[in-house]
């Protein structure tokens, strides 16, 4: 269709601004009436998430529904998408503010204008010290997805791996591996090699859960077909540790397993954390009674950090 085939189809098919903005506003009325309905019966719950886009630094915070249908079916909706405002800073005040507008306008569409339903409502959330205020008066649990995620990040952290303890630096190996493994992903992606693996390297995103573990998988997995394209003296494999690697790997595969069944929207959830929690202290326990070293560092210095942020 070109161009003016295509402004000659808006002109005669579709209605006028006035009357489009006027249905637009009908549907919104519509559906925020059948939010209050499904909260008002209490059996909901709510995640809420924020983030910032890189480009324009733009905060923004959504707010998803889950609740239990007639039918006894679990269901998940997204109640908002927002841009937070630009002038005010995330405190655990102005987040509260931001939602109670939000839900103000849901109670406003059922004439309903003095209901308070986050009342009504369970947060799932991060443990945020801003969500954590913004909440302190309702109902909130802490997402355990989130709470793994957050035990990895902090494992991997700089400031962790390069502690140093009785003059020797522990974790320099996993250090070593981290970093040869993103240069590596990072040259064949810029270099534009990766499109000729069969299977391309995956690149570690701070924001996005379990990449880390993504990206040492495609490592692994890659480096058979790199010798072979490249030769086994490629010097940006050399560093490597495979042994080390495989290892690594076989370490991170439960935590990711257990927050991605944490994370289902479609299928409860909550009877499964303790079970999770038990599995991952177990599956810790194994690698601090083992006797060789298998990360070349204190075999106890790993698990049981893990296990005291699990076990709160």
């Amino acid at each position: 269709m070109d161009q003016l085939t295509f402004r000659t189809f808006c002109l005669t098919r579709l209605p006028y601004q006035d009357t489009l903005k006027k249905v637009l506003k009908k549907s919104e009325t519509n559906f925020l009436k059948i939010y209050f309905f499904i909260i008002n019966k209490k059996y909901c719950a709510s995640t809420c998430d924020m983030w910032t886009d890189n480009y324009r630094k733009n905060s923004y915070m959504s707010v998803t529904l889950h609740y239990i249908d007639d039918n006894w079916e679990l269901n998940c909706l997204l109640l908002k998408t927002g841009l937070f405002p630009s002038n005010e800073v995330k405190t655990g005040d102005n987040i509260k503010r931001f939602m109670l507008n939000f839900f103000c306008e849901i109670s406003d569409a059922a004439d309903e204008p003095t209901f308070d339903l986050m009342s009504n409502i369970t947060f799932v959330t991060d443990q945020g010290s801003n969500m954590l205020t913004a909440l302190r008066n309702n109902n909130r649990l802490n997402c355990c997805a989130h709470l793994i995620n957050t035990v990895l990040r902090n494992l991997f952290d700089s400031k962790f791996l390069n502690h140093e303890g009785d003059g020797n630096k522990l974790l320099n190996p996993v250090v070593i591996l981290l970093n040869e493994c993103k240069h590596l992903v990072k040259f064949m992606k810029s270099s534009g090699k990766n499109s000729e693996l069969s299977q391309g390297l995956v690149q570690e995103v701070e924001t996005r859960w379990n990449t880390r573990l993504l990206m040492f998988q495609s490592v692994k997995r890659a480096l058979p077909e790199i010798i072979q394209l490249y030769g086994e003296h490629f010097n940006r494999i050399q560093n490597i540790n495979t042994e080390l690697l495989e290892k690594i790997t076989i370490f991170l595969e439960p935590f990711k397993k257990e927050s991605d069944e944490l994370e289902g929207d479609k299928y409860p959830t909550i009877q499964k954390v303790v079970l999770y929690q038990l599995l991952l202290k177990k599956h810790l326990k194994t690698y601090a009674e083992l006797q060789e070293d298998i990360f070349d560092a204190n075999e106890e210095l790993i698990p049981n950090s893990i296990m005291q942020k699990l076990g709160k």
